[in-house]
This record gives structure tokens, sequence and C-alpha cells, in this order.
């Protein structure tokens, strides 16, 4: 929670937020797993 308080305080990242949120509800968003990296180079 406190890091999407942190996110709303800037205007920009608000309207992305709140427009992904927008889409979530609308069923646009494709849920995509992570890629995983091997770090032990």
């Amino acid at each position: 929670m406190n890091e999407t308080a942190y996110l709303l305080r800037s205007l920009n990242n608000a309207k992305r937020l709140l427009s992904a949120l927008e889409r979530l509800r609308k069923g646009e968003i494709q849920e995509r797993s992570l890629l995983e990296t091997d770090d032990a180079d």
C-alpha cells in the first residue's frame, strides 16, 4: 500500500496507474510471466 501511495504522488505516475487499473477492469490486460535471468556469471 505504501508503494501505491508513493506512486500516486506524481501526476504522471498517478495517470499511468489509474489508466492501467481501468484497462484491467475492462479485461484489456494480458498476464505475462517474468523472465528469469541467471546472475551467476
